[in-house]
């Protein structure tokens, strides 16, 4: 339903065996879900507001040694009712410590309101 709000919380963490430096997480959006200002926080702490680009954002969280996880909290609101084709992508990108560029694979989460 048009107006709902969809809390999201998203646990980010690097199981690998290198650190990840310069991390930058992409959440695509949905048509007709927006993004509520003033909402994004890491590990409960309130921080900046994402880069928009297009119907994706993008939120800089700094770097990720390994066994490191970090909670990212935001809402969005919904212009239109949700169907359970809408979803949103998740995908981290950043450099590892060797230098070589890294991304994660895509991760997804249907918009459904019960």
């Amino acid at each position: 339903q048009a107006g709902t709000v969809f809390p999201i919380e998203t646990k980010i963490e690097n199981v690998g065996s290198a650190g990840v430096m310069d991390v930058a997480v992409m959440v695509t959006l949905p048509q007709g879900a927006r993004y509520a200002p003033g909402t994004s926080r890491i590990n409960h702490v309130q921080i900046g507001e994402p880069d928009a680009q297009g119907n994706a954002l993008i939120w800089k969280i700094g770097d990720m040694p390994t066994s490191v996880s970090k909670t990212l909290a935001f809402e969005l609101t919904s212009e239109r009712t949700q169907t359970e084709q809408d979803e949103i992508v998740t995908t981290l990108r950043g450099v590892m410590e060797s230098g070589q560029a890294y991304a994660s694979k895509s991760y997804r989460l249907k918009l459904l309101k019960k």
